[in-house]
């Protein structure tokens, strides 16, 4: 049971990234959906927004939510080698911890990636692996992945993040989050990201049940990510540069032939941040020397 002194709940969070995909775009990505799988899957938009939003409350309310927010106002109140904060603002200048749940849009892209695009059976349904709400990733019997039957499958639908000044605090940070998810005795996945379009990172996928009722399984997964401030801005722009492949602005670029691609968006956010990652291991051994000195 959550504490009383949990944080009290704030007006609800979209993922503001939904608003760069067009809602022609959605629209194709729904009609195709549709004729594919059978399930006409704008009549259960609404049903699903309410689990979803259900599903947020119910985080909210939890011991979970709780712990999260006692670290995040703990690491606001730290600092590290003289003035710098233990945890920074995210990307888009939010500073406060919350948590997002996915957009209706972003939901469709995901489910026509899972349907169709990336579907290795099609036409037929995809094989998917259930994601960490069911204690350990396994595979499926092929089946479409429909709004209702969503969250057995996509593991972001609700998120947050903690960014932090320095590479290594993704590690010890890293580490406790994963301590409260035990102690809490709940299930959690940790999956480390080094992306080839040089994004960085640990993510951490946290189990809990919602108080929704009338579905097969109300067991949902939180994202929670832990990253650097460069790689979270770096994330940002990876994420516009996604958006623009999806749109038709920008062409998909063929794996390896990036790397000599010298002038393209995808080469550059490919070798910053690889470089960067590298960069910040030399920043935080430059840290670790001035604190040894100030120890002298």
């Amino acid at each position: 049971m959550a504490s009383d002194r949990a944080a009290p709940e704030a007006e609800p969070r979209v993922d503001d990234q939904s608003q760069l995909i067009p809602e022609t775009k959605t629209g194709e990505l729904l009609d195709e959906l549709t004729r594919t799988t059978g399930t006409d899957f704008r009549s259960e938009e609404s049903k699903f927004m309410l689990f979803l939003s259900n599903a947020q409350s119910t985080l909210q309310r939890s011991e979970l939510h709780d712990g999260l927010f006692d670290l995040h106002e703990e690491l606001t109140r730290t600092f590290i080698a003289g003035n710098i904060r233990a945890v920074q603002p995210w990307a888009t200048g939010e500073s406060e911890f919350h948590i997002q749940r996915k957009s209706w849009d972003s939901v469709v892209d995901k489910l026509y990636r899972l349907n169709i695009e990336e579907n290795p059976n099609s036409p037929e349904p995809p094989s998917v692996l259930r994601q960490p709400a069911h204690g350990t990733d396994s595979i499926a019997e092929p089946a479409w992945v429909t709004p209702l039957t969503a969250h057995l499958v996509a593991d972001d639908l609700l998120r947050t993040k903690f960014v932090v000044p320095f590479a290594d605090g993704v590690v010890t940070l890293g580490r406790r989050i994963e301590r409260l998810s035990r102690d809490l005795g709940l299930h959690c996945v940790k999956r480390y990201h080094a992306k080839d379009t040089g994004y960085h990172a640990q993510h951490f996928y946290i189990t809990f049940r919602t108080a929704e009722s009338g579905t097969a399984d109300t067991s949902i997964s939180v994202e929670v990510k832990v990253l650097t401030q460069m790689q979270d801005v770096l994330g940002e722009l990876t994420h516009l540069l996604y958006v623009k492949r999806r749109t038709g602005a920008v062409r998909l670029p063929k794996k390896r032939k990036v790397a000599w691609e010298l002038e393209s968006s995808d080469f550059e956010s490919a070798y910053l941040g690889h470089a960067g990652h590298y960069l910040e291991a030399s920043i935080v051994n430059l840290k670790r020397a001035l604190i040894r000195g100030n120890e002298k």
